[in-house]
């Protein structure tokens, strides 16, 4: 019975540790691509070719092409969507276009730009030792 309770907890730091990982590195990845977009993307024009809701979000497609290519994305938007067939200023990485967002201050660039990627990186690696207590904790239950 003394090696359950170390077990148990071993397991769950180690739960703790994966859905605090997939969660803090997600977010630190979509603030460090927003910033990048903020200063290194390219504006061009798109069009809006669709709109879908949910009982939370309201959503709009655009498509815009840069050479040859054409890309498609879908983003969140206010309490106006665009009409379809619309322009719609877009920014996109010169090096990779299908990472794109609606140019300006749109709901989820506003979140992206107040994560701070200090904090955020610090929080993995408190995820990352908390999982290491974890690991530590199973692989040393026989005491």
């Amino acid at each position: 019975m003394g090696f359950v309770l170390p077990l148990v907890g071993g397991i769950l730091l180690m739960v703790v540790c994966f859905v605090g990982l997939t969660l803090s590195t997600g977010a630190l990845r979509l603030a460090l691509r927003q910033r990048r977009l903020d200063r290194e993307g390219i504006e061009t024009q798109a069009e809006v070719i669709r709109h879908r809701s949910t009982e939370i979000n309201r959503f709009f497609t655009y498509r815009f092409a840069v050479g040859d290519e054409t890309y498609v994305r879908e983003e969140v938007s206010d309490d106006e969507q665009p009409p379809i067939g619309s322009p719609v200023v877009v920014r996109y990485l010169p090096d990779q276009p299908r990472f794109s967002a609606v140019s300006g201050d749109t709901p989820y660039a506003r979140l992206y730009r107040r994560i701070n990627p200090l904090v955020m990186s610090l929080l993995s690696l408190l995820f990352a030792l908390i999982g290491l207590a974890g690991l530590w904790l199973i692989l040393n239950l026989g005491g």
